[in-house]
Order: C-alpha cells, then sequence, then structure tokens
C-alpha cells in the first residue's frame, strides 16, 4: 500500500510547474531538499569553531522540524538564515539572480593561522565518532582533533637476540596495575618472535589481554621458533585510565637454575633526563610514559603508562583550500549558498562572528532535545574464549526478575558463538519465550559451540519499557560422560562492583536505558544488576527519520567512493526516500525505506542496522537461482524440504517475484546480491512467527508445505560440507578456506608442497589463512591490489585525489609444486577478493566458477541521529592494471554454473570441473548435504 501511495504522489507532483526539478514537488519536500543540501555543505565543510561545537544530529531533527513549516520560498530563505547563520556566520544564502558579497579577508593576516577541513575519506573522529576505531579522518586543520582510537594506544617494547633460546619455550613475567576510567579500557602483556626474511614482528605474537583493575603478576608463555631471529615483547594499554608496570622479567622454566635472562632495566629504576626509561623504546601517541614513585612493587620507581587527551593539529595531507576560496551551489527552491572552504583563526577563534545570531541561543535550545529510547532495547553483555569448547553442548542458566507492561515490552536471555573468521555461529535470544514473570525464575538457553568458535557471548536484555533484575549466570559444557560441567564466569553473581555503578567484566552500553548494580533486589548473594528503561521526551519520529535520511545522503554525496561507477541518479533518490520517508507508519517501513535508498548504490558492504533489522527471521533452507528457477541447494529441515526442490510460490506470489522483491533491499552487485538474498535469509523471511505457505515441485509432483519462519535471518544454511583439508586420491587435496586454520594449514604443509594438484574453496571468506598460502605460490615479491582514500577538501567529490597504497607479499618455502586451482563466486567478498585478486593478476591458478562480489575496501560506518547506523565500503580498490574492481569483481577463467540435475544429484559442479582439469578421474564421495551454521 506504501509503495502504491508512493507512486501515486510522485506521479501528480511531476505535473507541477514545468520540468524543473525542484518544482517538480511540492512545498514541504522542496524545503527538505533544500535544507538536506545546505546542511552537508557546511556540516562537512565550513570551517568554523562555531561549527565544529554543534551537535549536528539534534541539528538535523530541529532543522527539519522547522523547515517543514516553510510556506514558501521567502519563508524558507528566512527560516534556513535563522537555522545557519550562528554556526556558519561566513556564509551567505541568496536567491537566483542575486550576487553575494565578496568574503571580508583581512588585509594584514600577521599572526593569523588557516583553519578548513580536511577529509581523510568519511572520518570517524569527528566528535560525534571518535570513539570508533577506523583509518579514516576528519579534521580541521590549526585546531584541535580527537585522535580515534585505532591510535589511541601506549607501547613500551624491548628487542632481544633469539640466539640460544631458538627452540626452547620461555616465559614472560610482569607485576601490571591496571587503573580502569572506562569499561573498554586495556592492559597487554605481550611477545613476539622476529623472522629477518619475513620483516613481521608480528607473526607469531602472544598477547595476555589485562581487563580487571588492580595488581596482579600476569605471565605468558612462548615457543622460540627455529627460525626465530629477534625475540620483542613489552607492555601496551589503551583507553581511558592508566597501566602501571614493574619487575619484567624472562625465564627458562626447567633449566637447572631458572636462568634469568638479563633484560635492560627491568624494573625501571633507571631514567633519563626526560623521564624516560633507559633501554626501552617507548610509544607514546597521545599518552605519557614516565617514572612513578607512587606503590612501586619493588625498588624506588615503577613505570607509569596514562591516558591523556589524544589530540592533533596540524594537517593530514598537502591539499588545502586557501584563504578566499568559496563553493557557490544550488540549494534548491531558487536559493543557493556561498561558502568560505579557508578562515583566519586568532588566538580566539575563527574570524567572522556576528552577534545578531548567537551560537549560544541554538545550543541552548538543541540541549532540550532528548533522542529518547534509541535503540528500543538494552542488554548487558559478557563473554569468555570459546575455543577449548569447541564442538560440545553448552548451557546458559540466570536468574531474571522483570517488572514490565504492555505489549512488546519483555526480558531475554540471549546465547551466542562469535566464529574466528567473519559470520556468526550458534544463536538463541529467547525471541519465542520472552520472559516477562515479576518474581525470580531461572532460565535457560542450551546450543551447541561451533567447531571453529572464537568467543562464547551471552548475556541480558530488556527491550522496550520497564525495569529487570538479572543474578547468577552460570554457563556448563557437556562432557563425555554426558553431565554438565561448569564453565567459570567472571563477576557471575554480580557482586564485585559499587552500588549504583556497572558490574566489573561486564559492559553495558545502549542509550536510552541505565545499567546499575543494586543491593535493593537481588536472586542470592548481595547485589544484582538492573537495566531500566529511562523515560525520555522523544523527539517527533518523523523528523527523527528525516534527519537519518539527510545524513545518509550527505555522507554518500561527498564521500562514496564508487560514486562514480554505480548507475545512481542520487539526486533523484533523496526526493523519493524523503517522501517514501513521510509516508513511512512503522520502524519497519522506515528500516525498508533506509534499505531501497542505499541499495541503489550497488555497495555489499552497505547494512543498514535498526532496532527492528532482526524481528524478521527466516526459513530453514538455502537456494539459488539456476536455470530460472528458486533451487534448494541446503537444508536445515529435510523432512519438509530436500535438496533439488524447487520453490514454485510463496505465500500465493512466485518465487521469482519473491527474489527480486527481497533483492530491492540489498545493496551489492548483481551477482553478489542474489547470493545474499538465499545465503542470509532475506527470501522468504518475514516477521518472526509467521507461517509461509510454499509450494514445492519435488520431481513430478506439485506439493504445498507450511512453515514457521523460527530461524535468525543472519544463519546461514551451508551448502558446502566438507572439511578443511581433505585428501581426495591420487596426491589431489582440498583445503577450505572459510574454515581452515593456520594450525591445519601448517600441519599439512608438506603434503600440500608435494601433491600433484590443489583445489582451494574460495566461495566464502577467508578464516585465518591467505597471505600465508599466496608466500607459497610464488617465486618473488608481489603486490595486493591498489587502495585508494579520498582526500576530500572540496563538496560533492569534486577535484579528488587519492592516497595511493598497497603492500607486499613475500615468498615462503616450501613452494606448492602442483597445478592450483580455485573455486569461486559471489560468496567471496572484500578480502577474499584482495587474495584472489592477486591469484588473478600474476596468474597464480586457475580459477573456476563464477565472478566474486565486486565488493572491496575497508568498512565504514555512519551513525544515525535515530540510533539507526549504516555501514559502507570507505576507500576505493581498483585492480593491479588501474581498471575498475567494483561491481565487477575477479572473474574465473573457466567459468561454470550450476544445473538444477547436479543439485538433485548432489554434485558440486565447481569441483568436477577441477578435478577434470587436473585429469583424474576420481570417485568423489557426496557428502550428505546437512544443516550447518556459519
Amino acid at each position: 500500500m506504501k509503495t502504491f501511495l508512493l507512486s501515486i504522489l510522485l506521479f501528480f507532483l511531476s505535473f507541477f510547474n514545468g520540468c524543473s526539478n525542484d518544482n517538480q514537488v511540492n512545498q514541504e519536500i522542496q524545503n527538505l531538499r533544500t535544507f538536506t543540501k545546505l546542511y552537508g555543505y557546511v556540516r562537512y565543510f565550513h570551517p568554523s569553531d562555531e561549527a565544529a561545537t554543534l551537535d549536528w544530529d539534534r541539528f538535523a531533527i530541529y532543522g527539519v522540524e522547522q523547515v517543514r513549516k516553510a510556506k514558501n520560498k521567502d519563508e524558507l530563505k528566512s527560516t534556513l538564515e535563522q537555522l545557519f547563520y550562528p554556526i556558519a556566520p561566513t556564509m551567505q544564502i541568496y536567491k537566483e539572480g542575486e550576487k553575494p558579497e565578496s568574503l571580508k579577508i583581512p588585509s594584514d593576516a600577521t599572526g593569523l593561522k588557516i583553519v578548513a577541513w580536511q577529509h581523510y575519506g568519511y572520518g570517524t573522529n569527528i566528535p560525534e565518532f571518535y570513539k570508533n576505531k577506523s583509518l579514516y579522518k576528519s579534521i580541521r586543520t590549526n585546531r584541535v582533533n580527537i585522535k580515534d582510537e585505532q591510535e589511541n594506544s601506549a607501547n613500551i617494547a624491548q628487542i632481544l637476540d633469539a640466539g640460544s633460546l631458538k627452540g626452547k619455550k620461555i616465559i614472560l613475567k610482569a607485576d601490571l596495575f591496571l587503573n580502569l576510567k572506562d569499561t573498554n579500557a586495556k592492559g597487554y602483556l605481550w611477545i613476539s618472535g622476529y623472522n629477518i626474511n619475513k620483516n613481521s614482528y608480528y607473526e607469531n605474537i602472544i598477547i595476555d589481554t589485562i581487563r580487571k583493575a588492580g595488581l596482579k603478576k600476569h605471565e605468558i608463555s612462548y615457543n622460540v621458533k627455529t627460525d626465530d631471529s629477534k625475540l620483542m615483547f613489552g607492555c601496551s594499554f589503551d583507553g581511558s585510565g592508566s597501566l602501571q608496570v614493574d619487575n619484567m622479567e624472562i625465564l627458562i622454566p626447567g633449566e637447572a637454575e631458572q636462568k634469568d635472562i638479563l633484560i635492560k632495566n627491568p624494573g625501571f629504576e633507571e631514567f633519563d633526563d626526560k623521564d624516560k626509561p633507559k633501554y626501552w623504546y617507548i610509544y607514546e601517541n597521545g599518552f605519557t610514559i614516565k617514572s612513578s614513585t607512587v606503590n612501586p612493587v619493588s625498588g624506588k620507581y615503577s613505570l607509569l603508562i596514562e591516558n591523556k587527551q589524544n589530540y592533533e593539529n596540524g594537517q593530514i595531507f598537502d591539499e588545502l583550500p586557501k584563504i578566499g576560496e568559496v563553493i557557490n551551489k544550488p540549494i534548491g527552491n531558487g536559493l543557493f549558498c556561498q561558502i568560505p572552504l579557508a578562515l583566519y583563526t586568532d588566538n580566539i577563534g575563527t574570524l567572522g562572528n556576528r552577534n545578531d545570531f548567537p551560537i549560544s541561543t541554538l545550543n541552548k535550545y538543541l540541549s532540550t532535545y532528548d533522542l529518547g529510547n534509541i535503540y528500543g532495547f538494552g542488554t548487558a553483555t559478557n563473554h569468555i574464549d570459546g575455543e577449548k569448547y569447541r564442538g560440545k553442548e553448552i548451557k546458559l542458566v540466570a536468574a531474571v526478575k522483570t517488572k514490565v507492561e504492555g505489549e512488546g515490552n519483555q526480558s531475554q536471555l540471549w546465547l551466542r558463538i562469535d566464529k574466528t573468521g567473519e559470520g556468526r555461529g550458534f544463536f538463541n535470544n529467547m525471541q519465542d519465550r520472552p520472559i516477562k514473570s515479576p518474581e525470580w525464575h531461572e532460565y535457560e538457553i542450551i546450543g551447541k559451540v561451533d567447531d571453529d568458535a572464537k568467543s562464547i557471548v551471552f548475556g541480558g536484555m530488556l527491550i522496550g519499557e520497564g525495569s529487570v533484575w538479572l543474578d547468577e549466570f552460570r554457563l556448563y559444557y557437556k562432557n563425555e560422560k554426558g553431565d554438565w560441567e561448569p564453565i567459570e564466569i567472571p563477576n557471575n553473581s554480580f557482586e564485585n562492583g559499587n552500588i549504583g555503578n556497572k558490574p566489573d567484566e561486564w559492559s553495558a552500553e545502549s542509550p536510552g536505558y541505565t545499567y546499575k548494580l543494586t543491593d535493593e533486589i537481588h536472586y542470592k548473594g548481595k547485589k544484582s544488576l538492573q537495566l531500566e528503561f529511562k523515560k525520555t521526551i522523544r523527539t517527533n519520529i518523523t523528523d527523527e527519520r528525516l534527519a537519518d535520511v539527510i545524513k545518509i545522503w550527505n555522507v554518500f554525496q561527498h564521500f562514496f567512493p564508487y560514486m562514480d561507477v554505480v548507475n545512481v541518479d542520487w539526486d533523484s533518490e533523496l526526493t523519493k526516500t524523503l517522501t517514501e520517508t513521510l509516508l513511512d507508519k512503522t520502524d519497519m517501513d522506515f528500516y525498508h525505506t533506509l534499505c531501497k535508498m542505499t541499495a541503489k548504490l550497488q555497495d555489499g558492504h552497505i547494512n543498514v542496522s535498526s532496532r527492528v533489522s532482526w524481528k524478521n527471521q527466516r526459513l530453514p533452507f538455502n537456494a539459488a537461482w539456476v536455470e530460472n528457477q528458486v533451487v534448494i541447494t541446503s537444508s536445515g529441515d529435510t523432512s519438509k524440504f530436500k535438496v533439488g526442490d524447487i520453490i514454485l510460490s510463496i505465500d500465493n506470489k512466485s518465487a521469482e517475484d519473491e527474489m527480486l522483491d527481497k533483492e530491492q533491499y540489498i545493496s551489492a552487485s548483481p551477482q553478489c546480491k542474489r547470493w545474499k538474498c538465499f545465503a542470509w535469509g532475506h527470501f522468504g523471511s518475514d516477521t518472526a512467527g509467521t507461517t509461509a505457505k510454499i509450494q514445492i515441485k519435488r520431481g513430478n509432483k506439485t506439493i504445498e508445505v507450511f512453515e514457521e519462519r523460527h530461524l535468525d535471518i543472519w544463519e546461514y544454511i551451508d551448502d558446502i560440507t566438507r572439511g578443511s583439508i581433505e585428501d581426495l586420491g591420487n596426491n589431489i587435496y582440498y583445503v577450505r578456506m572459510d574454515s581452515v586454520t593456520l594450525e591445519e594449514f601448517n600441519s599439512r604443509i608438506n603434503d600440500l608442497a608435494n601433491a600433484k594438484g590443489i583445489i582451494f574453496e574460495m566461495r566464502g571468506y577467508p578464516k585465518e589463512i591467505s597471505l600465508d598460502l599466496i608466500s607459497h605460490l610464488i617465486d618473488k615479491e608481489v603486490n595486493s591490489p591498489n587502495w585508494l582514500v579520498p582526500k576530500i577538501i572540496y563538496p560533492d567529490r569534486e577535484n579528488l585525489t587519492w592516497d595511493k597504497s598497497n603492500w607486499q607479499v613475500q615468498p615462503e618455502q616450501p613452494k606448492f609444486k602442483g597445478k592450483i586451482i580455485f573455486l569461486t563466486d559471489g560468496r567471496a567478498i572484500s578480502a577474499a577478493e584482495t587474495f584472489m585478486g592477486i591469484i588473478e593478476n600474476y596468474k597464480l591458478g586457475e580459477i573456476i566458477g563464477e565472478p566474486t562480489a565486486g565488493t572491496n575496501g575497508n568498512i565504514n560506518c555512519i551513525m544515525l541521529p535515530s540510533g539507526n547506523s549504516v555501514t559502507f565500503t570507505g576507500m576505493k580498490v581498483l585492480k593491479h592494471d588501474g581498471s575498475q574492481h567494483h561491481l565487477i569483481g575477479i572473474k574465473p577463467t573457466i567459468p561454470v554454473k550450476r544445473t538444477i540435475s547436479g543439485i538433485l544429484n548432489g554434485k558440486d559442479e565447481y569441483l568436477e570441473k577441477a578435478l577434470e582439469i587436473l585429469g583424474v578421474g576420481l570417485n568423489i564421495d557426496s557428502t550428505p548435504i546437512k544443516y550447518k551454521k556459519k
């Protein structure tokens, strides 16, 4: 219905006032379009101090509220002046046919400095984003800018010759005192081997992460490798707070006298005239590292690593706007803006202030805005190492008490397995059995730890309004006898931590909710954790959604590195999305609106995250578009869905129409979009708990199946079931890149080196090895594809320059001698394409299958006023020859497509083609397709 109304509205609007784009739409849409464009120009390019102090998310909502009221061009111009002159006093808004005043420039610039924006990509270290780790930066020159956390760490280190230690186990010990000022702060004790030929200190690094405050002696062990030339060791710290270090020592266990290795200045008793420790390499990077006489463990001193505000001045690249350089841009409604790109500053601030539009009045008003219950749920989280429990059943138990009323307000426990590669393993959040009892009860979740698990993550949540109390979390695993054995959880009963504060070892962050330890209500012990919805005055929901659209549109308009190769009229998309947003009734409606908007950019890294995006659930099968039919390729319920079944319709909609309908919400190249539609569970998905009527053709019969949607939409029902490394016979090996570990790879490296042929499975994302493999395929150094980060000083991606880089891979022994073949398709994305790009350029093997995803480059993120977020590709990646990679991907040297007959008969036609090329007539056993989460 909403799509129909939108179409009718746009149809009638197209007849208004001739064919000018702005005149084709009604006044409200015109006003919003004009505000959107001016917002982007001022937000990201006007360098005033006033603009830098603004809460731009709240301003976006406030601005939307104001401009929607304007009845004509003159009212709109006046409204925009009231909005923007306080934050951009040197800008001008003028009508078509008018000439703006020249920018006033001081005749004497003695002692003045130049302030201008420089964007290294879309910088996530600007005020609202700086806590996110990112290589992208946005700064104003000659101004204090908060650095992003990627660089927000300090290190101390020493280097030893490996010498006689080769082949021995050594132990590194240190007394460490951690003082935390935020829950994300961490200390590290680490040691690493260094091979001169590899030229990397971090090939074999061992790290102990310290998260708990207080003093403790920490130790880690390292088996010195025979090819280690040097050993590097030390401590690191990141976050707010401090780390004190004392009594660093290295021991060799098992030798007669526990021989000490002489570390220079191990107790930090010697310092230079700058108070820095002698014989230690230090990297402060926004921290202070110095001697301390406060509470040394022994001697007179210890070493103190302490966080200070991490700022940077200057500029991040050479390109810079000049004083007097302005942009004059149309913003719609016959209005234009003139914005200076560079301003002078004195010791007080950027020049050009005006008293008739004070910034203080605007800031005071914005401070009354509360973005409200942004995410719709609050959650408390803990995690433990999952590797030792791989393949085992686990059980989470916890006590919960609630105070909730009304539909949708509830509590849930949740348990998730995070894997070593991308993707998620087992997940259950009790969505089908919400907790609403006002009395204490124990609840449990039982699952299985995935074979490639990295972490077991768990917690409790409050959805909607009300309060929930959590207590007595316990984890168990099932041993070989079938008994449940306990797994230790740090601070499982919330006894550690001060009343009214967050508990030790747990993280709990969601705007709109409060988290605190309480002794007023508890299950056992003396405390529990209370999650409570904080009652707020929510801004107008439609204004908030429009503000999201405005921010998204501007980020892609000014910063998206692939706008030149995607076929999209981004200006028209602004009109469509604003119009559709005004029609949206629910959060799910708006989520779909944002998905459709961003899908036009065909970027496989784009993902819209919303508080409702997890509410839809999938059907228990995977499928593919084969010979113009939707064919089931793997099943989670073989009693209802069989491999080779052809889906004819879902809920009386043809399977093809269902596929095309879901694809309009997916951002990716065509080859990746179709894969995501099926593998990521979009096909056939709908509200959790609803029942789908599915018409299936099985052989010569047509049957109807009814199935409840009950699986998380991200659960991947894999149609590739082979092991990590398999000996196929005749000296042919199969290596599955999305599951093989570095340890497994190295354990079979001699077999692979002497193999007649190796088939590498790259229909997915590499787990641990990629460059490790390439090193064994080459005789001389090779390069990665070209990475290009945009250097932006002008709006609308004008006059872009690029920071170009790549990296090198060195050859290693043993060299793989056999014929090399790679299997790939649209599932190979991002890092997989970096790998396959090297294979393609240097012709290191045959590539069998279909094109890869055509999406590569580091991911960036946009945090939105509503609390939604959008990820996207922040840099451009080109092929080695400088040609386009985006949308194209890596093309196979030997194309292969699946057939319905092949699927029905359990054949892997990619693998069969590889075996044919290797010239062996092997009879590969067909492994039964089974339900496997990825």
